[in-house]
């Protein structure tokens, strides 16, 4: 996994329940819950950066020619 550093946010209690449900559900800490969910979010964060910047692109390639 690599370094890790704590880092503290404030969620919506309804999300704060959903996560603790899910972490017990896979007799997991709340906090490993978390950081799988992060880890995805950044992840689809990063494709969708990635596709608007290529659709951008395509646009600007189509205007010029």
């Amino acid at each position: 996994m690599g370094e890790t550093v704590s880092v503290g946010v404030r969620l919506p209690k309804r999300v704060l329940e959903y996560i603790d449900k899910e972490a017990e559900k896979e007799s997991v800490d709340r906090s490993v819950v978390i950081r799988r969910l992060v880890e995805k979010g950044a992840a689809e964060f990063k494709k969708e950066k990635a596709a608007k910047l290529y659709m951008r692109s395509e646009e600007h390639t189509s205007e010029l020619q």
